[in-house]
C-alpha cells in the first residue's frame, strides 16, 4: 500500500489521505530460474564436480579464447553454472531476496528479460576485462540491484520516506557487495560492474510507467502502468543491441589478446596441430614478451617438429626470464645436445640437478651427463 499518491504541489489540506496499491505479478520465472541454477548445479555435480575446471568448461563456463573463438553462446550459460556449493546457496538467496520483488513490480515478462540481459552484459564486461575462467548468476544479480535502485530512485517522491529508505538500502547493499569484490580475491567484479549497469539501463526501458486513475469528481482510484509491451520492447531494443556491440567489440579486442593466444595454442596442441599451436604461442611470446610460458611452449613445439635451432632459442629466452625452470632447462639441454652443443648441454643439465624435484629425474641427468663424458 502506498502514502497519499496525489502530486499536486498545492494539495488541499481538507482533502482526504488515499492509499493506493501499485499493480504487482505474482513470480514466476524467479522460482524458474532458481530451479535451473540447481539443476544445472547436480548435473554438474554427477558429471564431475562443479569445482572441476573440465565440467565448466564442458557446461558453458566463461573461457575467453572459446568465446573469441566463436563458442557465443557462453555469453549466457554462464549465469546459470555455479561453482561449489556455497557459491549456489548465496547467489540462490539473492535471486530469491531481489528477483521476487523486481519481478512483482516490473512483471513477468520483463523481470525475464532483464535478468537474462543483465547476465549477459556481466559476462560480456568480465569477458572484455577478466582474463580468467568465471561463472555465476551474480552479474545478472547485480542487475536486479540496479533495476530496484533505478525504480526507487524514480518513485522516491511518488513512495515517500519508505522509498527513500529502500533506495539508500539498495544504495549499501551495492556499495558493500562491490567492495567486498574489490578485496576478495577470485570475485569477478567486472561481471557484477556489468550487470549492475546493464540493469540500470534494463530498468530505464523496462521500469513501469504509473499514473494514477481518478474519477470524474477527481477521486484516484488506482494506479495503472502506463508502459505498454509495445513501448517496453521498442526501448530495450537499444539497450539490447549496445550489449551485443559491447560483445561483438570485446571479442574483436580478445581474438589478440595474451591469454587468448595462449589457450588458442593450447587447444590446437591438444587437437594435434602443432603448425597451428606454434603460431598462437609464437603470436603470445610477440604480445608478451617477459612471458616465460609462452616462449617455453613456443621451445617445446619447435623441439617437436626437429627445428632445435630455434628450440634453443626459445628455452634460452625462458631460463632467462624464470632461472628455476626446471622443465626449461631440461628441454635446453636437449635441444643444446641435438645441436652439438655438448658444453652449453652439461652446464644446462647441472643446474637441472639442482632443480629435479625426484630421484629418478636426478639420475636421468646424471646418466646423460656421463654420456658427454662430465660425470657430476
Amino acid at each position: 500500500m502506498l502514502p497519499p499518491t496525489d502530486p499536486s504541489p498545492q494539495p488541499d489540506p481538507d482533502r482526504q489521505m488515499v492509499a493506493l496499491a501499485l499493480p504487482m505479478s505474482r513470480p514466476l520465472f524467479t522460482w524458474i530460474f532458481l530451479a535451473a541454477n540447481v539443476l544445472v548445479f547436480i548435473a554438474m555435480t554427477l558429471a564431475g564436480g562443479s569445482e572441476n575446471t573440465e565440467t565448466l568448461v564442458r557446461f558453458g563456463a566463461k573461457v575467453n579464447a572459446l568465446i573469441a573463438g566463436g563458442e557465443y553462446w557462453r555469453f549466457f550459460t554462464p549465469m546459470f553454472i555455479h561453482i561449489g556449493i556455497m557459491h549456489l546457496a548465496f547467489n540462490s538467496y539473492a535471486l530469491y531476496a531481489l528477483g521476487t520483488d523486481v519481478e512483482r513490480l516490473f512483471g513477468r515478462a520483463p523481470f525475464a528479460v532483464l535478468y537474462v540481459l543483465a547476465g549477459f552484459g556481466g559476462v560480456v564486461a568480465s569477458f572484455a576485462l577478466n582474463d580468467h575462467l568465471s561463472a555465476g548468476a551474480s552479474g545478472a544479480i547485480f542487475g536486479l540491484i540496479g533495476a530496484l535502485g533505478y525504480f526507487f530512485a524514480r518513485y522516491r517522491n511518488l513512495l515517500g520516506q519508505a522509498g527513500r529508505r529502500q533506495l539508500a538500502n539498495i544504495a549499501l547493499v551495492a556499495i558493500y557487495n562491490l567492495a567486498f569484490g574489490f578485496f576478495y580475491p577470485g570475485v569477478d567484479n567486472h561481471g557484477h560492474i556489468g550487470g549492475l549497469i546493464s540493469g540500470v539501463a534494463l530498468a530505464w526501458a523496462l521500469c513501469p510507467d504509473y499514473s494514477i486513475l481518478r474519477t470524474s469528481e477527481g477521486e484516484p482510484v488506482r494506479v495503472v502502468d502506463l508502459r505498454t509491451p509495445r513501448k517496453r520492447l521498442l526501448l530495450v531494443l537499444p539497450v539490447a543491441l549496445a550489449i551485443v556491440l559491447g560483445a561483438a567489440l570485446a571479442a574483436r579486442a580478445q581474438s589478440d589478446s595474451f591469454a587468448v593466444l595462449m589457450d588458442q595454442g593450447n587447444t590446437r596442441l591438444d587437437g594435434g596441430d602443432l603448425d597451428g599451436a606454434l603460431e598462437y604461442f609464437v603470436k603470445a611470446a610477440e604480445a608478451r614478451p617477459d612471458s616465460p610460458d609462452a616462449h617455453f611452449m613456443a621451445g617445446y613445439i619447435q623441439f617437436e617438429q626437429g627445428n632445435y635451432e630455434n628450440a634453443a632459442a626459445s628455452f634460452e629466452k625462458t631460463v632467462a626470464l624464470k632461472e628455476d625452470s626446471a622443465e626449461a632447462r631440461w628441454n635446453l639441454a636437449l635441444a643444446c645436445m641435438r645441436l652439438g652443443r655438448y658444453q652449453d648441454a652439461a652446464e644446462h643439465l647441472n643446474v637441472y640437478l639442482t632443480l629435479a624435484s625426484s630421484e629418478t629425474e636426478r639420475s636421468e641427468a646424471q646418466q646423460l651427463l656421463e654420456e658427454l663424458g662430465q660425470p657430476r
